[in-house]
């Protein structure tokens, strides 16, 4: 008898752990906008505006944001980002995602941009992982996330400062919007 509550014991612990970590909801992500920040001759930051909702009980720590840009279907980014904060309990926490577009990667997208006249359809494709609360274990969350918009790159290719100083967005300029100051 000794020797099988032991093995009673570690099913039991099992169950218990596995059955809490299922009571464990999902955070949901909403995107609330995407906008361009700034441009300078290095290349363009978006800011990606996340809604981050916790229908738990208990806080979640985001600790990590995976993520992919297409920019009229071609891949101009895959990255991840450590976005700091904790989700309060059935609240709600405001993440910011800024994505940094080189000009370079951005030429990879050029006949998209170029066909879109500047104003680009974009897929944002990735995840948010959170970190359980410290008696659940180790598990992680990962909620998903996909959204898709317009970013108004034309008037970026318009700014004759970032024009003059990289030449990756005189090139983009050039094909997008047939040269530099026929705008």
């Amino acid at each position: 008898m000794r020797k099988v509550l032991p093995g009673i014991f570690l099913v039991l612990a099992g169950w218990f752990v596995g059955g809490c970590s299922a009571l464990v909801q999902k955070p949901t992500v909403t995107l609330q906008s995407a906008a361009i920040d700034h441009a300078s001759p290095a290349g363009v930051v978006v800011n990606f505006d996340l809604n981050v909702s916790n229908p738990n009980g208990f806080a979640i720590p985001v600790t990590r944001a995976q993520y992919k840009l297409a920019l009229g279907g071609v891949t101009v980014i895959d990255d991840k980002a450590t976005p700091e904060g904790s989700v309060p309990a059935n609240g709600a926490l405001p993440v910011r995602l800024p994505v940094t577009l080189t000009f370079e990667s951005l030429l990879n997208a050029g006949q998209a941009i170029r066909q879109s006249g500047g104003n680009v359809p974009y897929d944002f494709d990735g995840s948010l992982d959170f970190g359980s609360p410290k008696y659940l274990g180790t598990a992680t969350l990962s909620a998903p996330v996909h959204f898709t918009g317009t970013l108004p790159l034309r008037q970026i290719l318009k700014d004759p400062q970032v024009l003059f100083q990289s030449p990756a967005a005189r090139k983009l300029a050039e094909q997008v919007l047939g040269g530099l100051f026929d705008r």
